[in-house]
C-alpha cells in the first residue's frame, strides 16, 4: 500500500512516521518544504510537496495513495481548521482512499463544545461521516512527551517539583507518541474498524503522585508534585508562547476540570492495544529512555 502521512517533521507526525516505516508499506511524507524530511529517508519514507491549506497540492500529493495517516496542526480559529481538514478529507476521497487514520492528539467531547481546540476534532469526526470518506480516529488523553517540556523539566532538575494543571489524585491515562504512532501503523490493516474511536492510552492510569513517584525512582531523589491551577498554568503559557496559544492549549485541561477524573481515564487501553498488537510503554520506561541530569 501508498500511505500518505502528515506533519512528519514534528512531534506526533514524525512518530507517526517512524511507526509507520516499520511497515512493509511505501510511505510519502507531506511536507510544506520536503527538502526538510532529514533522517525519515534514512527509514526509507519518501517526500511530496504539499500544503492544507491548498486543496490542490493536496489532490496531486494524494493521488494513488491507499491510506491517510493525519493529524491537524495547532491551529486558532475554527475556520482555518475547518477548511484544511475538509480539503484532506476530500482529497482522500476523491483518490479513492479506503482508509484514513485521523489522530485527534486530544480528548474529543461527545457534545458540541465551548473548548474550540476539542471542539474541533469533534468537527471533523462529524465532517468524514457527512462526505463518505471510511475514518479511524485515534484519542489519546496526554502525552508523557509534555514531561520532558522545559517548563516541566526545570521544575524537575532544579527544584525536585512536578508541577502540571492536573489535581494530585486525579488519574490520567497517559501514553507516548510512539505508542500512538504504533497504532495508527497497526489500523493501516483494519479497514474493518472505519468509524471507530480508538481510545490510547498507556498501560496504566496515572496520578501527579504516581507521576512524581516514577521520577524519583529514576532520579534517586524526592520528587514532590504541585498541582497548578489551570488559570496560572494559562497565563504562564501567553507570557511564554503569546495569548492565542496559552488559550488554546489550557482548553484541554478546563475541559478536564469539566469531565471530573472519572473521563480521564480510559479503562481498556491495554486490552485495545493488545488487539491491535501494540505493546504499550510504560511511565518508568520512557523516563529511563531519557536523561533527567539537566
Amino acid at each position: 500500500m501508498r500511505v500518505l502521512t502528515y506533519g512528519a517533521t514534528g512531534v506526533q507526525g514524525g512518530a507517526a512516521a517512524r511507526q509507520l516505516a516499520k511497515t512493509d508499506h511505501e510511505i510519502v511524507a507531506l511536507l510544506r518544504e520536503p527538502e526538510q524530511l532529514g533522517s525519515l529517508a534514512d527509514l526509507g519514507i519518501v517526500a511530496v510537496g504539499g500544503d492544507a491549506e491548498d486543496r490542490a497540492s493536496l489532490d496531486a500529493a494524494t493521488a494513488g495513495a491507499d491510506r491517510v495517516v493525519f493529524h491537524l496542526p495547532l491551529v486558532f480559529d475554527r475556520e482555518t481548521g475547518v477548511r484544511m481538514a475538509r480539503n484532506v478529507l476530500e482529497a482522500s476521497q476523491a483518490a479513492g482512499v479506503g482508509l484514513v487514520i485521523f489522530n485527534t492528539g486530544s480528548i474529543v467531547p461527545s457534545e458540541p463544545s465551548p473548548y474550540l481546540h476539542l471542539d474541533l476534532k469533534r468537527q471533523i469526526v462529524d465532517m468524514a461521516e457527512e462526505i463518505g470518506q471510511p475514518m479511524i480516529s485515534l484519542r489519546p488523553r496526554l502525552y508523557y512527551e509534555v514531561l520532558g517540556e522545559p517548563w516541566v523539566k526545570s521544575g524537575l532538575v532544579e527544584q525536585s517539583t512536578l508541577a502540571y494543571p492536573l489535581p494530585a489524585d486525579h488519574k490520567t491515562s497517559w501514553c507516548t507518541v510512539e505508542d500512538v504512532g504504533a497504532v495508527a501503523a497497526a489500523c493501516l490493516e483494519r479497514p474493518d474498524l472505519a468509524g471507530a474511536a480508538i481510545e490510547v492510552g498507556g498501560p496504566d492510569a496515572l496520578s501527579g503522585t504516581d507521576l512524581a513517584d516514577a521520577f524519583g525512582r529514576a532520579t534517586g531523589r524526592q520528587i514532590n508534585y504541585y498541582p497548578l491551577a489551570v488559570a496560572d498554568f494559562e497565563k504562564g503559557l501567553q507570557q511564554n508562547f503569546g495569548d492565542a496559544v496559552g488559550t488554546v492549549i489550557a482548553e484541554s485541561f478546563y475541559h478536564f476540570e469539566d469531565i471530573g477524573p472519572d473521563g480521564m481515564v480510559i479503562p481498556d487501553a491495554a486490552a485495545t492495544a493488545a488487539d491491535l498488537g501494540v505493546t504499550l510503554t510504560s511511565i518508568d520506561d520512557w523516563i529511563a529512555q531519557r536523561s533527567w541530569a539537566d
